[in-house]
């Protein structure tokens, strides 16, 4: 329960001092903030004893923001609108970053995600599977997936009814045996 506390500790920090949320001004962290903040989920992987990648979420930020933080270093970047996503991943073409997508996935949207997009972190139903796989550029790697489990049967959100057999361990292991082979990485999972 600590690291829990402490990881979020970190976050809550790190949305403080990049300031991620769209209606505050903007702002563009110095270079000993972001190391600062770079140092500190070190810290807190290195407690934890696990690997730790800072995720910068850049809805709603120009890509200039983005642009300032990949010359600081940082190079994972999550969005949650596609459309403005890939109009940032175009101005931006010349940086190496590996694109978040975050949030639900609109079926509509799988072309576009499984093109553009090094990661999908809320795959929260299985028939978007297919779709993803088909669209998956061979020239690209693999497209890394993280499936959304309700793990409380908590039924609060509209997505959740998508979720609900998640629980199921049965139902994972054959979600993760039918994207096996198919160009998507199954990773972990979501909570």
């Amino acid at each position: 329960m600590t690291d829990v506390k402490v990881c979020s500790q970190y976050i809550a920090s790190l949305a403080d001092a990049l300031t991620l949320q769209p209606s505050m001004p903007q702002a563009n962290p110095t270079a000993s903030t972001f190391r600062s903040i770079v140092g500190r989920v070190a810290d807190a992987a290195t407690h934890a004893g696990q690997p730790a990648t800072l995720l910068a979420v850049s809805k709603g930020k120009p890509a200039s923001a983005i642009r300032s933080l990949a010359d600081l270093g940082q190079a994972a970047f999550g969005e949650n609108y596609v459309q403005e996503a890939l109009a940032k991943q175009r101005e931006l073409a010349d940086l190496d970053i590996t694109w978040h997508m975050i949030g639900p996935l609109q079926s509509n949207k799988c072309r576009e995600v499984s093109e553009n997009f090094d990661w999908l972190q809320t795959l929260d139903r299985e028939r978007l599977l297919e779709p993803l796989a088909r669209f998956r550029p061979a020239s690209r790697a693999p497209l890394n997936v993280l499936i959304q489990v309700n793990i409380d049967g908590h039924v609060g959100r509209s997505r959740d009814r998508h979720c609900r057999r998640r629980d199921d361990r049965a139902h994972r292991h054959r979600t993760f045996r039918r994207a096996r082979g198919a160009p998507t990485s199954m990773n972990g999972r979501t909570t």
